[in-house]
């Protein structure tokens, strides 16, 4: 396994703490969708993997916190300068993230549809939105940041988006 095949979805906050707990800073939207898995990948900064299981899991006001059954990574985590907790993309595909539930929501700029979400993907920094426009059927991408996205309506399947006329014309 290498670490271009696994999926970073947190990354550790380095506060360990002397009971051997940790934080992981995961988008708030996904945290409750990690607890019941315990088996996961560490992605250390120079391309380490190690593969772990989580004694606990749990959300502690609004941060993921663990504890690892083997706590001899922590030192190697603390000697870091990044670090990622991590799955096998089967794992991952196999969850019910709230991110797959936006594919083929309707795009709305300006009060009016102009495209379709048709796939979403992390570039480690935030979801990426993939949008076919409906003029032309060109494919555009949205990071889903502030900046960009204003709301999604899961239960009407929309996405309200702002500013992405720049985006369009790329």
């Amino acid at each position: 396994m290498d670490t271009h095949s696994l999926i970073k979805i947190g990354r550790f906050g380095y506060n360990f703490q002397d009971n051997g707990t940790f934080e992981i800073r995961v988008n708030a939207n996904f945290q409750t969708c990690f607890l019941p898995l315990k088996e996961f990948f560490v992605i250390i900064n120079d391309g380490t993997i190690r593969f772990v299981v989580m004694e606990e899991l749990y959300l502690k006001g609004a941060r993921l916190t663990g504890r690892f059954q083997d706590p001899e990574i922590i030192p190697e985590l603390k000697r870091s300068e990044k670090a990622w907790l991590a799955l096998d993309p089967q794992t991952y595909d196999s969850l019910a993230l709230p991110q797959k539930e936006l594919i083929g929501s309707d795009l709305i700029c300006q009060d009016e549809k102009i495209g379709t979400i048709t796939d979403i993907f992390n570039n480690s920094a935030q979801d990426i939105l993939v949008v076919t426009l409906d003029q032309d059927e060109k494919s555009i991408m949205i990071p889903d940041v502030a900046e960009y996205v204003i709301s999604k309506d899961y239960d009407s399947n929309r996405v309200i988006v702002k500013n992405i006329q720049g985006l369009i014309d790329l």
